[in-house]
């Protein structure tokens, strides 16, 4: 009996890899601060003091030119009205014959009597005293703050992996015929 006999051989496939890497170089990133101190700055003026003495030296009598020359003016002026007033009186009463007075003799006697002086308490004035107060003069200064910022930087070097595919073994199919003497069934 015939046999067909097949044989095949099935397809290989060859492959061939080369990993991929990936490298990787970094520089640090990098802060520069710089500051400068803020400063406050604190200035202390004196203050003035202003003493005037005007009132008290008034009070005791003691004033200045344009004041005594006004004072002095309104005295004489008061004094002359008065003693034109006085002689006016003293004429009016000369005049008064009726009156059978010694007019002249009793004149000249009040004229040697004067009047006792009027003796007045008078509280002397204390001077003006004053203080100008300067306040302080406070100025800020704002610090400075400079920040420098170098930015880091990667470096990536990527050697690509390989993927080598070829066929190792084709595929075959064989056939052949034999002459086989036993009957085997399968």
């Amino acid at each position: 009996m015939l046999c067909l006999n097949i044989s095949q051989q099935y397809a290989k496939i060859a492959i061939n890899t080369t990993r991929p890497q990936l490298n990787l170089q970094t520089t640090r990133p990098q802060i520069d601060i710089n500051s400068q101190a803020a400063r406050l700055e604190i200035r202390q003026a004196t203050g003035e003091l202003e003493l005037d003495y005007t009132p008290y030296r008034y009070s005791i009598g003691i004033k200045n030119i344009q004041d005594m020359a006004r004072d002095n003016a309104r005295e004489g002026k008061q004094t002359a009205l008065e003693t034109i007033g006085r002689i006016a009186q003293e004429g009016d009463r000369m005049a008064r014959i009726e009156t059978k007075e010694n007019a002249i003799a009793e004149m000249s006697a009040e004229a040697n009597l004067p009047e006792l002086p009027e003796l007045i308490w008078v509280p002397i004035e204390k001077p003006d005293i004053s203080y100008k107060f300067n306040p302080a003069q406070i100025e800020y200064i704002p610090g400075n703050l400079d920040i420098n910022l170098r930015r880091g930087t990667v470096d990536a070097n990527l050697d690509r992996g390989t993927v080598d595919i070829r066929i190792a073994q084709y595929q075959s199919v064989r056939l052949w015929i034999t002459e086989n003497k036993y009957d085997i069934q399968a």
